[in-house]
């Protein structure tokens, strides 16, 4: 209510812009989840200059710079290390005139509140996106009685609510291929699975270890796999997660790509699979965008159906009976949530989807 008070004293409504600007930060699912907003402003408003204003620029494998088609955004700002004097030298020397940020679900007020403040005073006439999403007391109650958006169709209805006849049913990823990309791809299938396409991904990591299922419940499902269903199993993930793959025995049909391939180069390759299973990560959104089927695989330390991929199509496993759910923790030294998801249920699910396909 108070958020929404100032931008209207602050900013006017969304009128013929000329130069856009987008503001959104975060890590690679965050990035990947704000996509098919952005697909739908483009749509919206086919003539204006889009840029793009971010902490995780060019630099950055897993930034939005990086994973979007590069003709969507004409220019691309890094404040990462930059003075306030100079981001809003950088914004004034563009002359946005509108001003769309997609903030973080868990965005502080504070912060709102400021961004509002520093994007008039670099003289953005209109704008729109300062939401607090959350209530931060009575988690468990919110979890249990009220319907959370997805963090994609979140971002959607932001726009919905803000821009009058703009169609929010369109998920689009326009991801930022090379055609070598695909080359390296199908180099790999052809030496390291012989051309062959029976096989499915698997996602062991997690930016958070609060994410990761225990090592040894993958071991299980990859034994299980490649045994009683005769497919192979390629590892996936980013450079920080190959430690956690020198405690899985090696099979002449486990395919350890983890840290070889960029995260878009990582998209086409399980888009060539059967199914993924991956932990809540990054990944994991690359998977569903990909139209992979998704088996994903939930801590009970955030909102449910926040992150969650989209349904039909995918597999999501969450454990609501623990006492400490909604925790939020970052130093979880248990991980009773996640070890509550048995292997056993998980496997049955990768023999249901390949029955099915």
């Amino acid at each position: 209510m108070i958020l929404d008070l100032c931008r209207k004293l602050i900013f006017s409504k969304v009128k013929n812009p000329k130069v856009i600007l987008i503001f959104r930060n975060g890590s690679m699912g965050d990035s990947l989840v704000a996509m098919p907003s952005i697909m739908v402003l483009k749509n919206k408003f086919k003539n204006s200059k889009f840029i793009l204003l971010t902490n995780t620029g060019r630099k950055n494998l897993v930034s939005l710079a990086n994973l979007i088609h590069e003709d969507i955004f004409e220019k691309v700002i890094d404040y990462q290390n930059m003075s306030f004097r100079t981001v809003a030298l950088n914004l004034k020397k563009e002359k946005p005139n509108l001003i769309i940020q997609l903030p973080q679900s868990k965005a502080k007020f504070i912060h709102l509140i400021r961004d509002m403040l520093f994007f008039r005073y670099v003289g953005i006439k209109q704008g729109f996106g300062w939401q607090k999403y959350h209530v931060p007391f009575l988690l468990s109650f919110q979890d249990d009685n009220r319907k959370i958006l997805s963090e994609r169709d979140r971002l959607l209805f932001l726009l919905k609510d803000n821009i009058p006849n703009i169609r929010v049913d369109q998920y689009k990823y326009p991801f930022n291929i090379k055609v070598n990309d695909y080359k390296v791809i199908d180099e790999i299938i052809d030496n390291k699975l012989n051309g062959k396409d029976k096989f499915i991904c698997m996602v062991i990591g997690a930016k958070r270890k609060q994410n990761r299922w225990p090592i040894s419940y993958f071991q299980e499902i990859i034994t299980r796999t490649i045994s009683n269903l005769n497919h192979s199993v390629v590892l996936l993930g980013g450079p920080e997660d190959r430690i956690l793959s020198d405690d899985l025995v090696e099979y002449d049909k486990c395919i350890n790509l983890i840290g070889d391939l960029s995260p878009v180069q990582s998209g086409i390759f399980m888009s060539k699979s059967k199914l993924v299973v991956t932990n809540d990560t990054g990944p994991m959104h690359l998977s569903y965008a990909m139209n992979v089927p998704t088996i994903a695989l939930f801590s009970s330390r955030d909102f449910k159906n926040l992150w969650f991929p989209p349904m039909p199509g995918n597999i999501i496993f969450r454990t609501n009976e623990v006492r400490c759910k909604l925790c939020l923790s970052e130093n979880c030294q248990d991980n009773i949530c996640m070890k509550a998801i048995l292997p056993d249920n998980v496997f049955k699910s990768i023999q249901y989807i390949i029955g099915k396909t």
